[in-house]
């Protein structure tokens, strides 16, 4: 097969959750091409979303010979955040950006994202803002709107996410066109699940705020959702379990599906949801997976630590 085919191939898969076939196609193409950056990228955020962080650095550093820092250390940003190294790799990425002024927006917006996911992870939601809203004007994505969703619905402010999902809100029922894709390709950033996570975000935010459109915004949800499992799609889980757990509410069914979820993908949005919805069916043995890898790797983070806190209420004696 040729390699660019190999490397569709790879990223194809990627988008679809299919991370062992994905992983497959990039370690062959790594070993016949180390020097590509696509390919190293590539590797990297599928090492990391599968928690092979060994792999993912060990693809970062397979750059440094020939990729600006800057791309270096964004590489590596993602695993300092679930290792411990956030502000590390936050002081980094903001000295790097300061030093690549020629850099394309495309880059610095992905940058830009990093630093936002970063400061979030130390408690610095007003940075996190920042970030994130800068990224969005270089160069507007799904996945960046859904981080800033996130970040408002994680400091109690709703509204700001009707605000930024306004063009969502007009036509729940139909999927949002994709906006251009950040550098590199975010794993599992494909329109439509993408489209169905800024629908959660406005279905949540409008069960909060009680408004009468957060009946639609739910039906459109529970529709699209049911669609993906009659087709034998089951790798929405995240979007899922946070379904059940924020609009449905129904911490036991958010369990199972996060629980599943967690056997496919690492991330510290994955460990949180799992959490949370422990937290909520009162279940605190349910997150014993997250507990360990916690503890493998020596997470810190400020939503995560949150939810622990509350995992632990939920086990205290009544």
């Amino acid at each position: 097969m040729p390699q660019e085919v190999r490397l569709v191939r790879a990223q194809l898969a990627q988008s679809l959750h299919d991370f062992a076939s994905a992983r497959a196609d990039f370690d062959r193409l790594a070993a016949e091409r180390p020097d590509d950056l696509a390919v190293q990228l590539g590797l990297a955020a599928v090492a990391t979303v599968t928690g092979d962080y060994r792999a993912a650095l060990a693809s970062c550093d397979a750059l440094t010979a020939t990729a600006p820092e800057l791309i270096i250390v964004a590489c590596k940003a993602p695993v300092e955040l679930v290792r411990g190294g956030a502000e590390r790799a936050y002081r980094e990425l903001s000295e790097q950006s300061r030093r690549s002024g020629d850099a394309s927006p495309r880059l610095l917006a992905w940058v830009a994202t990093l630093q936002g996911e970063l400061a979030a992870s130390m408690g610095d939601a007003a940075a996190a803002e920042r970030h994130l809203r800068g990224s969005l004007a270089l160069a507007a994505d799904t996945y960046t709107k859904v981080a800033l969703a996130d970040l408002y619905l994680a400091t109690d402010r709703p509204a700001l996410v009707l605000e930024l999902l306004a063009d969502q809100d007009a036509n729940p029922g139909e999927p949002a066109e994709p906006g251009e894709p950040g550098e590199p390709a975010e794993p599992g950033d494909e329109a439509a699940t993408q489209s169905d996570g800024l629908l959660l975000r406005l279905a949540i935010a409008q069960k909060r705020l009680r408004l009468p459109a957060g009946a639609a915004s739910a039906s459109a949800l529970r529709e699209r959702l049911a669609a993906t499992v009659a087709r034998g799609d089951f790798t929405h889980r995240r979007e899922q379990g946070l379904f059940e757990l924020d609009v449905e509410g129904r911490p036991v069914e958010a369990v199972g599906l996060l629980l599943a979820n967690w056997e496919l993908q690492k991330e510290p949005i994955d460990a949180l949801l799992l959490l949370r919805a422990a937290a909520a069916a009162r279940s605190p043995k349910a997150a014993a997976p997250v507990l360990a890898w916690i503890e493998q790797h020596h997470v810190r983070d400020h939503a995560i630590d949150r939810a622990l806190a509350e995992l632990t209420a939920a086990g205290a004696p009544q």
